[in-house]
């Protein structure tokens, strides 16, 4: 059983270029972090509408930024907790980017099931055999779920069908709801 998601089929990241040492989003200086945002963003995502990333907290952007880094799921998750930009407080929304880079690298590193482009039922269900910490698995799939049903499933509604394309490779799929249980 396959979801509609594929990680294969984006275009490569274009590099970000970073001194040697990590990006500094502790001072006030939200339009330089916004600029440097931008400049690490993958190219489809930088003019979506309803997404104002100006709007995007430094603590999120340093998050992005510096964890999720050249990660290849970082498209998927930016565009998950844009989709939610503005609806949510800004220590929920890194929270939410966290669990998702969490989870991710989790599936990609520890699910021999995984095929590097599907999240099949298969994924989901060794993912939880394997994540035996039950706060983190729970923490994680939680935020997956919120953003995938609250969030993106609104967010991609109200997107003309090219704009639906242009994005189609990011968009994560919802968490199958025996999961949870």
């Amino acid at each position: 059983m396959t979801t509609n998601n594929s990680f294969s089929n984006q275009e490569p990241l274009e590099p970000f270029q970073q001194n040697e040492h990590r990006i500094n989003f502790r001072n006030a200086d939200h339009d330089l972090h916004i600029q440097l945002f931008y400049a690490w963003l993958h190219p489809d995502l930088r003019d979506l509408p309803g997404i104002d990333w100006t709007k995007m907290p430094s603590t999120v952007t340093n998050y992005l930024v510096n964890a999720v880094g050249d990660s290849p799921y970082a498209p998927h998750i930016v565009l998950a907790v844009g989709a939610a930009l503005g609806s949510v407080a800004p220590l929920t929304f890194r929270h939410f980017a966290s669990g998702l880079n969490t989870l991710l690298n989790t599936i990609q590193t520890r699910c021999d099931t995984w095929n590097g482009t599907d999240l099949t039922r298969e994924v989901w269900e060794e993912y939880v055999a394997r994540e035996t910490n039950v706060s983190i698995r729970r923490s994680c799939l939680r935020a997956y779920t919120i953003l995938t049903r609250s969030y993106i499933v609104g967010y991609v509604q109200s997107l003309n069908s090219e704009q639906r394309r242009r994005i189609s490779p990011y968009i994560l799929p919802a968490l199958p709801a025996y999961i949870l249980k």
